[in-house]
């Protein structure tokens, strides 16, 4: 569960919301900031908050790991075909 949530918020959602924002007309650094703003990996906060919540904090973790670990090969992937499409 821990994986296929971190694919869809590494690859799908910057791929997805970087397009929609391309569709609406953000170019350039606008839309490499977006690009950065949707594939940012997962906030350690949400660990305390699903503890707080009695909520299932090990999977918690586990994204935050997997986020942070593929934030380093996706983001610079991202920005590439960014720059290389000419879009930023």
């Amino acid at each position: 569960m821990a994986l296929s949530s971190s694919l869809v918020k590494m690859i799908s959602l910057p791929i997805l919301a970087t397009l929609g924002a391309w569709l609406w007309g953000f170019r350039g650094a606008e839309l490499g900031i977006l690009f950065l703003y949707f594939g940012s990996p997962t906030a350690a906060a949400s660990f305390v908050m699903a503890r707080q919540a009695n909520g299932n904090h090990e999977l918690a973790a586990a994204i935050i790991v997997i986020t942070t670990l593929m934030a380093a090969v996706t983001t610079n992937i991202g920005i590439f075909l960014l720059q290389w499409g000419g879009w930023i």
